[in-house]
């Protein structure tokens, strides 16, 4: 499984590879980036998921 959390124009601000998923949680401090919309993209088994995330101050 790969995580990425990508800013609009398309930059990876953060990622992770995980191997042998079963079950996972994972918590990214955003305190450092700007407001603003962002994208998580979760990859795994050939499948693929992407959530849109906005970051409010």
């Amino acid at each position: 499984m790969v995580i990425r959390l990508v800013n609009i124009s398309g930059q990876v601000l953060y990622m992770k590879e995980i191997k042998n998923v079963k079950k996972f949680t994972e918590n990214i401090n955003v305190s450092e980036f700007a407001k603003g919309i962002y994208y998580l993209k979760v990859n795994a088994g050939g499948v693929s998921k992407i959530k849109e995330i906005a970051i409010v101050r």
